[in-house]
């Protein structure tokens, strides 16, 4: 349905251009690159045939010495735009309601506006100056990479189908991934993070959260298995206050994690701190206007609801709660 609407949109956008017949390119740089793509001909003259362009559904311009990407509602059946290491300090992509690929990497982008592509699966928006971006719309987004932007606050509270977030050398100074279940790859290094709780994350495959602020950190028991812990997967040095890291097992984590940590740190089913979430005694599971999705244990399998054992229920509105019931 969603497809649908976008379909239609998209004819009457169409509509308005071929009537006109060219669509005007400002940028020269950007002409000659649509000439080497064969998508126009002849010397840059600042106009390219509207058809020309109606059928493109990929556009690779990068590394173009391009600063404007006027023309791009000329491309009305564009999916995928691969604009990087260009000199761009603006991007309208509301003309492009089809695009589900972004690469616009090493641009000046300061903002970009996703609020007209819901169909948005992969951003690649690093090395800019984008100080907020907002994400809620985007249902079906699975990978997000914004590194090295000034990015102070993050909610990917509604990409529930996010399974990569590269978020590094940003001003974050809190990030909440209580509700990205599928998540298996997190970069969150050289920010200022003072709390990381990853209880909700049982997919995690891999963790760079070096160089934060962190005072807690609370590791997804299903981590022990998953995540592979070694100096390509696993980093959490430049943290020195912290001191107390939550695990399931703290036996196995003494002997196994302490080498990726600063100083002397101790780990613990229960640190009794801001990122603790493991409940002793029964759980009084709240199910007002939600419903219960299913119940998995600390590997992400799917398991019925038993007592004495650690457990995690998913609802359906994307929220996760750790329980744990006692008979």
């Amino acid at each position: 349905m969603l497809r649908d609407c976008l379909l239609i949109v998209v004819l009457v956008s169409f509509c308005e251009l071929t009537q006109a017949q060219y669509t005007a390119i400002p940028d020269e740089n950007f002409e000659l690159a649509l000439i080497s793509l064969g998508l126009d001909a002849g010397e840059a003259d600042g106009q390219v045939l509207t058809a020309n362009l109606a059928e493109v559904d990929d556009l690779n311009v990068n590394d173009a010495g391009i600063s404007d990407l006027t023309g791009l509602a000329g491309f009305v059946a564009l999916e995928r735009l691969h604009c990087a290491g260009n000199e761009l300090n603006a991007l309208d992509l509301t003309v492009l309601p089809l695009l589900y690929y972004l690469h616009c990497n090493d641009n000046s982008l300061t903002t970009l506006d996703l609020s007209m592509n819901p169909l948005m699966r992969t951003i690649l928006c690093s090395g800019n100056q984008i100080a907020t971006i907002a994400t809620d719309n985007l249902s079906v987004l699975r990978q997000f990479a914004c590194d090295n932007n000034v990015i102070t606050a993050l909610d990917v509270s509604n990409n529930l189908e996010l399974d990569g977030l590269f978020c590094r050398g940003n001003d974050l100074t809190e990030l909440d991934l209580s509700a990205n279940t599928v998540l298996e790859s997190l970069r969150c290094n050289d920010n200022e993070l003072t709390e990381l709780d990853l209880s909700a994350c049982v997919e995690l495959e891999t963790l760079n959260c070096q160089n934060n602020f962190l005072t807690c950190l609370n590791l997804n028991p299903g981590m022990q298995t998953q995540l592979e812990y070694d100096d390509e997967k696993f980093q959490a040095m430049g943290n020195p206050e912290l001191t107390c890291i939550e695990v399931f097992d703290p036996e196995w984590a003494a002997a196994n994690l302490t080498s990726f940590f600063d100083g002397e740190v101790t780990f613990s089913s229960q640190c009794d701190n801001a990122c603790s979430s493991q409940v002793s005694g029964i759980q009084s599971v709240q199910f007002e206007r939600r419903s219960l999705v299913k119940v998995m244990d600390y590997l992400g399998r799917e398991v019925p609801v038993t007592f004495n054992t650690p457990l995690i229920y998913l609802f359906n509105d994307g929220t996760v709660e750790r329980v744990f019931l006692r008979n």
